[in-house]
């Protein structure tokens, strides 16, 4: 058998009643009820409350990185933004 140590447990009136009843229905003790409620009960806990797992194997930039690398100007921007500019065509006034 493994080890085990008592844990205390409170719970509401009503829940000890559930769990009292539950024990009449299956023929076990309320701890043994207790024990194998958690024990089926923990895989829906985890889906249900759990947070979901990272999605890549890429970590997330330190806080402050991406601030830190956008509040730095970049020098040859002025020569992109001044080529895009050029590469529109002239508004027509007219139209």
């Amino acid at each position: 058998m493994t080890k085990s140590k008592p844990v205390p447990l409170r719970m509401s009136v009503r829940l000890q009643k559930d769990v009292s009843a539950a024990a009449a229905l299956t023929h076990l003790k309320d701890h043994e009820v207790m024990r194998q409620a958690m024990k089926m009960g923990l895989p829906l806990l985890i889906e249900r409350l759990g947070v979901p797992p990272r999605i890549s194997n890429v970590k997330p930039f330190p806080k402050g990185t991406l601030a830190r690398i956008y509040r730095r100007p970049d020098p040859d921007w002025d020569k992109v933004e001044a080529a895009a500019y050029r590469s529109q065509p002239k508004p027509d006034v007219n139209a």
